[in-house]
């Protein structure tokens, strides 16, 4: 998932996202891509909207006050949940499971074929169709983890892409190269008292790779999988609970890579922690009845999104397997390809937010020339060329801030009952009410959100 905030081409700067059985420094199936695009029409934006008439037009602040939610640092960092979905036909997700673990710096030159294969771009809507997707692994995978989480306490749970598409808005980088725009839809629920659920919308839930890119593969040359996600699994997913603008966060984002346990120094970010492994024959047991695919084997054709079985409870069924080890924030890693020949315009001040919301330390950019890798560039989050663009970042941060604010009051305003999504057309965002009635939440979940009555 990038978070670029320019609606300019990145220029060789790609990114890899899945995960792969056996590291190879040839392309093999890759459980988070497909063969065809024919079956995945494109959506209009406008569907299942009511557009008589806009609930509200949001606009870019154009000050900011001088108030408690501006703080940009983030406080209270925790990594509150962790899970990759399995490629089965019944919804499963393997918890905490882990991701791909950096085997160090490849052997170089390393000469690497394009990706040429297509990519989900919403896994959980994928393996979960529906708004479940959006909130539902997140809670069964904190329940898993035995993590104490105080739900109604927060303001929103979001994923980094629809906090990239506002901040990409926000900064005024709506616009594409070819004169388009960068069009998106991000649909909302309230649940409890003032929790804003923002759900992922896509126009389509697969994208074809261009043959000029090369992430994918670089992240399948470089990394193995950890010791019990071997099989099956499908892209790693990291939630961080964090205060930040005067609110709290849940925010969902997937992972790339990690350091092996060894790597990681327990002085900033806490040591992993191991879950006990299934025997091989017990978690063969497990998943057994979820038909797998090998993820060793190459496919001739593309994975299904999986199947629920009849039941008026099918958009919430969603089943767990425990699995992987917790890794310590310190260990996160983006992976990043970029043609070296153009390196020099490397949009520092785009990458860096996505980087911070997530906190991720450690960047790694593979630099080729048509596919040769000849260096693997190593940055971190404190790395001056980051630190450059902190003061300007954090302006767009603050007016983050404002429009979320005027978002959680328009979602109070309009009650648990009714559900809305924000729509930017041209550069304009607009806040519509959904035809749709159904909740990301079963009720009883739903009920975890409210505040207490007192007694």
């Amino acid at each position: 998932m990038s978070l670029s905030h320019s609606g300019q081409s990145n220029r060789g700067w790609t990114r890899g996202r899945g995960r792969r059985a056996t590291p190879s420094f040839a392309p093999s199936f890759h459980p988070s891509v497909v063969e065809d695009t024919s079956t995945a029409p494109k959506r209009d934006i406008l569907d299942g909207l009511i557009v008589t008439s806009a609930v509200a037009t949001l606009h870019v602040p154009i000050s900011i006050p001088d108030h408690a939610s501006t703080d940009v640092e983030i406080r209270n960092l925790e990594c509150i949940a962790s899970y990759d979905w399995l490629e089965s036909k019944v919804p499963t997700i393997l918890v905490p499971s882990s991701p791909p673990e950096w085997m160090g710096d490849p052997q170089l030159p390393l000469t690497l074929d394009p990706d040429v294969r297509t990519q989900v771009l919403n896994h959980n809507q994928y393996r979960l169709p529906g708004p479940a997707s959006a909130i539902l692994p997140v809670i069964k995978a904190a329940d898993a983890m035995n993590k104490a989480v105080d739900w109604p306490s927060v303001d929103f749970v979001v994923n980094r892409n629809s906090l990239s598409k506002l901040l990409r808005w926000i900064r005024g980088s709506s616009r594409k190269d070819d004169g388009g725009w960068h069009d998106f839809r991000i649909d909302l629920e309230l649940v409890g008292d003032k929790t804003v659920v923002f759900i992922r919308w896509e126009a389509r839930d697969r994208e074809a790779s261009t043959g000029r890119s090369y992430g994918l593969n670089f992240e399948q040359a470089t990394t193995s999988p950890a010791k019990g996600c071997e099989r099956g699994t499908t892209g790693h997913h990291r939630i961080l609970k964090y205060d930040l603008l005067g609110m709290t966060f849940v925010v969902r984002s997937q992972v790339d890579a990690c350091l092996p346990p060894e790597s990681a120094n327990p002085e900033t970010g806490g040591e992993s922690v191991a879950f006990a492994q299934p025997a091989v024959d017990d978690l063969a047991a497990s998943i057994s009845n979820l038909k797998l695919v090998n993820s060793d084997t190459t496919a001739t054709t593309p994975p299904s999104p999986p199947t629920a079985p009849p039941s008026a409870a099918s958009p919430y069924l969603l089943r767990v397997i425990r699995a992987g080890r917790e890794v310590p924030q310190n260990a996160i890693i983006e992976l990043t390809s970029r043609s070296a020949y153009w390196l020099r315009e490397m949009r520092w001040g785009d990458i860096y937010p996505g980087l911070y919301l997530t906190q991720t330390p450690h960047f790694y950019i593979g630099l080729h020339s048509r596919g040769t890798f000849s260096e693997v560039q190593k940055r971190t989050l404190t790395d001056k060329q980051f630190i450059a663009h902190k003061q300007e970042v954090d302006v767009s941060l603050r007016k983050l801030g404002e429009v979320l604010e005027a978002i959680q009051r328009i979602a109070v305003e309009h009650g648990r009952e009714k559900h809305l999504s924000l729509v930017c057309v041209a550069g304009e965002l607009k806040v519509y009410e959904s035809v749709s009635t159904e909740s990301c939440l079963p009720e009883d979940t739903r009920r975890r959100f409210e505040t207490p009555k007192p007694m």
